[in-house]
């Protein structure tokens, strides 16, 4: 029933524009960009579906438990990375946490394929 109340959460998410509208505009700790309230929130929220996704499909796969807590871990990571930098890479010369979570996350596939190929 947990699950099932999550999932109905992420649904509600989608409507908290019909009763609360944020006005100004929100920049992020090392980032220039600067982005309506309301478009912040938007993609704030859009980050946090996606843990409790996350979080629902670690829950119900004993299976994948690895490459589903590394996901987990992933949309945590990428939301406290939204809220800092807005996606933008952390230092000239470094790829972008975009390129660095889908290596992680490939590697977890791959070392979870190895351990059930067995």
């Amino acid at each position: 029933m947990t699950r099932v109340l999550l999932l109905f959460i992420t649904l509600a998410f989608s409507i908290v524009f019909l009763f609360y509208r944020p006005e100004g505009d929100i920049g992020f700790l090392f980032s220039d960009v600067k982005l309506h309230a309301d478009t912040w929130v938007y993609f704030l929220f859009e980050h946090l579906i996606l843990v409790i996704l996350a979080y629902v499909i670690y829950d119900i796969e004993p299976r994948y438990r690895v490459s589903a807590t590394v996901f987990l871990f992933i949309q945590i990571a990428d939301t406290v990375d939204y809220c800092l930098t807005y996606g933008e890479p952390w230092a000239e010369n470094l790829p972008s946490w975009n390129i660095l979570k889908v290596v992680i996350f490939g590697l977890a596939i791959a070392v979870e394929f190895q351990k059930h190929r067995r």
